[in-house]
């Protein structure tokens, strides 16, 4: 009950007498005053109420905190006054200084070192019956209703699973070995919205690999995502590492063969391997400095040709600055003429000296790829080479408002075609109080004119974007949602929308947690004059996850 007491000091009032008291709380049995030990109240202490200038009754003082009290009495009030005669606390006597010893010279620390060195250690024996598992996991299941009022069978339902699992071992812990994957079952999902017609269950494996991740060799062995190897994804091989200088610095190999990209079952179409190399620097408080590097070969689906490949990144972050970073990835082969190419460029910078102000900006640059490894068929188009540049600003004067926008140009060396954006946006961080607040967002996009042949063309489709969102968070649930609008002015079909997403998050146990999520859009009429349809979309699902 006394911390009960502590809680309320900090809301009695500030403008009573030192001698004067009064009641802000009661309970059946109890009052709680707005003063305590520092003006003079002591537990024993019996204290005569008043209502309005009449007499209440006694209230015996048992519980005192700093700045509150409490006393027992059935006929107290909130509101009711006291008086009493002020008695200040003693003083505490004040403790000795205590003198220490003073600091050991540089020799005697060498001597004092020397001397510990020197002291025998029994070995301790390490008992591996002893040994335990450490288990780690994650499973959701997941119902899925879909609904396009504009396909057969529109309306359908999938179940799916995703799990992932990673286990270490106490006798070993530098040894592990996870599992990451989804399972969907199309079992009451009509032939032509299957995720792959024909086939009532799908299997998509992220993860599959034992290894080790601590200590001085480091590697996986299956399927897994390569690490600190710049440019090189989901692979179904081999890595092997070896980490020096205090951990800061790994080198090593990679190698085997690239999943299909689309339902990522195992293939021996493409092979990848190589070398890299990853370093961790911190030369300074606050900055940290992560070049990556790798050379390696990469073949075509037929095999018909190898291409090597070169790429380099760095980052430096310094904290309380901001952020510059670039990359630039190499090849040659590949084609006929076997000539070198830059494949790819990157640079970004941030600053964030100001916590109120935060500015990016970036710059990329992808050519063609001279390997086709998207798919094994004609159905998927290839892709295509472009520059973007792209820019970002954010200010938050007060901590209730805020404001920003971005924009972005990007050029098709292909189609000759450049697509720009640019708009505000306006954040709302406290608009629901500590629950949650709102974002307000606009974007227009245009195409930038050029000259082809002599000639003035468009150089892209015009449009728009406007949506607003919100998100509350309390104990017992989150939330969040987000309306938008999207237009687009293609030639002979402007096209237009609305759509409408919902997500909950309820949490029931420490390790379970419920979501649901609900999304719609509806197509409008046309503005332009043409005769289209107007489709209607949607999707809701319900969620289990249960963590380890």
């Amino acid at each position: 009950m006394l911390s009960s007491v502590v809680g309320l000091s900090a809301i009695v009032s500030l403008t009573a007498a030192a001698t004067d008291g009064q009641v802000t709380y009661t309970t059946a049995k109890a009052a709680y005053l707005d003063v305590g030990a520092k003006q003079g109240v002591a537990v024993g202490q019996e204290l005569q109420l008043s209502r309005r200038s009449k007499p209440v009754g006694p209230c015996q003082v048992v519980e005192v905190s700093p700045t509150a009290a409490l006393c027992s009495s059935d006929r107290a009030a909130p509101g009711d006054k006291f008086t009493f005669a002020f008695t200040p606390p003693p003083e505490a006597a004040k403790p000795e200084p205590k003198v220490l010893p003073p600091m050991m010279s540089a020799g005697q620390e060498r001597e004092l070192r020397e001397q510990l060195a020197q002291l025998p250690v029994e070995r301790v024996k390490h008992d591996v019956s002893s040994a335990g598992i450490a288990l780690q996991g994650r499973t959701t299941l997941r119902q899925e209703l879909w609904h396009a009022s504009t396909t057969p069978n529109g309306t359908y339902g999938r179940t799916s699973v995703d799990g992932y699992f990673d286990v270490g071992f106490s006798a070993a812990p530098q040894f592990f070995t996870s599992a990451s994957f989804r399972v969907n079952s199309d079992l009451i999902a009509p032939n032509n919205q299957r995720a792959r017609p024909g086939e009532l269950v799908e299997l998509y494996v992220w993860g599959l690999s034992v290894g080790m991740r601590d200590g001085f060799v480091v590697g996986q062995l299956g399927r897994f995502y390569a690490q600190n190897v710049p440019g090189v994804l989901l692979l179904d091989g081999a890595q092997a590492g070896l980490r020096f200088l205090d951990d800061t610095t790994e080198v090593g190999l990679y190698a085997g063969a690239i999943p299909d990209l689309i339902t990522i079952a195992p293939s021996l179409d493409r092979l990848a391997g190589g070398a890299y190399v990853g370093v961790d620097l911190r030369p300074m408080e606050g900055v940290s400095v992560v070049p990556r590097a790798r050379l390696g070969v990469i073949s075509s689906p037929d095999f018909q040709y190898l291409r090597g490949e070169a790429l380099a990144q760095t980052q430096v972050y310094w904290r309380g600055v901001g952020n510059v970073g670039g990359s630039i990835k190499t090849g040659i082969g590949g084609t006929a003429d076997m000539l070198p190419s830059i494949d790819a460029a990157s640079v970004d910078a941030g600053l964030g000296v100001v916590p109120e102000l935060t500015l990016w900006t970036g710059y990329r640059y992808n050519a063609a790829p001279p390997l086709d490894l998207d798919f094994n068929g004609a159905s998927i188009p290839r892709a295509q080479g472009g520059h973007d540049l792209s820019a970002l600003t954010a200010y938050r004067p007060v901590p209730w408002f805020g404001f920003g926008a971005s924009g972005s140009v990007a050029y098709n060396t292909q189609s000759d075609s450049t697509r720009a954006f640019v708009g505000p946006q306006l954040e709302l961080p406290t608009m629901f109080g500590d629950a949650g607040g709102m974002q307000l967002g606009y974007i227009e996009e245009f195409g930038l004119t050029k000259i082809k042949n002599d000639v003035e063309v468009p150089g892209g489709i015009p449009g728009r974007n406007a949506w607003v969102s919100a998100r509350l968070r309390f104990p017992f649930l989150s939330f969040a949602t987000r309306a938008t609008y999207y237009e687009s002015e293609a030639p002979r079909d402007w096209y237009r929308e609305l759509g409408m997403s919902v997500w909950a998050d309820a949490p029931i146990l420490p390790w379970l947690s419920v979501r649901t999520r609900l999304f719609g859009s509806q197509a409008l009429p046309s503005l332009g004059g043409e005769v289209r349809a107007t489709p209607t979309n949607g999707m809701a699902d319900v969620s289990v996850t249960g963590s380890l």
